[in-house]
């Protein structure tokens, strides 16, 4: 009996210690408790406001593996407020415990202050929408400072409705930054669409879409595949208007295509 006493003292004590270490394990960032997952901060743009952001990080990865970061930009009712999900579907969509596990990747809200708007006259980026760029280069070119393992040729952008501009705004204006992009019912000047001809994008569109017209879509669709842009895809959703969020996620084929896309 008292044998068995010993073993049963060293089999609660084997017992705590591996529970014990399964807590630790699961307070990795982005496991089991994703708010300890986020990083706040502000950064300074060009005109001097600040423009905040939060960052997810991904589940822990081996050692010396690199993971892409995506940049999500928000619709305009996402201005000036604190939720990550306001005005930006996608971001449920990435966060989401099963996605990051298949897909993992830091993933960086920016915030844009009540009442601003991510361009300006003519479809280019305003200060806000500068600071995004800067953010996301600076995060990954200098990641390891801060502890992040960012893959800096494996940079993506996602936007929905006035933050699609904002997409089109960036891969027109600095198209060697970005490795893809996926404006869900955007537009850009289609004269100024074929600066981003040789990126892979994919662009979602609704048929009936208010804010910006279908033809519109079209247009820069075409003015891209006239110079040569093989790497666009295009996909109205017939019937479909302004909030086809959703709906595109459901394309099976999206996920895995973002993912796979590398800067060259």
């Amino acid at each position: 009996m008292r044998r068995l006493g010993v073993d049963w003292g060293v089999r609660y004590a084997l017992a705590v210690v591996v529970l014990l270490l399964s807590v630790v394990a699961s307070a990795e960032p982005g496991v089991d408790f994703p708010l300890r997952s986020w990083h706040v901060g502000t950064h300074e743009t060009d005109a001097g406001s600040m423009l905040p952001y939060r960052l997810l990080v991904p589940p822990a990865q081996p050692p010396g593996t690199n993971v892409p970061l995506v940049v999500l930009l928000h619709a305009h009712r996402g201005a000036g407020s604190a939720d990550p999900e306001a005005g930006l579907y996608s971001f449920g969509v990435l966060s989401a415990d099963g996605v990051r596990r298949r897909f993992p990747a830091y993933i960086l809200t920016p915030r844009l202050p009540e009442a601003r708007r991510w361009t300006v006259a003519g479809g280019l980026p305003g200060p806000e929408l500068r600071a995004v760029a800067e953010l996301a280069n600076s995060l990954a070119h200098d990641s390891s400072a801060d502890g992040y393992r960012i893959d800096p040729d494996r940079i993506y952008l996602v936007g929905e409705a006035e933050g699609a501009d904002a997409v089109w705004a960036l891969v027109t204006s600095r198209p060697g930054m970005f490795a893809a992009a996926v404006p869900i019912g955007g537009t850009v000047a289609p004269r100024s669409a074929p600066a981003a001809s040789d990126l892979p994008v994919w662009v979602f569109h609704g048929e009936l879409d208010e804010r910006v017209p279908v033809a519109r879509a079209r247009a820069i669709v075409s003015a891209i595949w006239i110079t040569g842009g093989e790497s666009l895809r295009y996909t109205e959703h017939r019937g479909a208007g302004y909030g086809i969020w959703a709906s595109v996620w459901e394309e099976p084929r999206l996920l895995p295509w973002l993912f796979s896309q590398r800067r060259e």
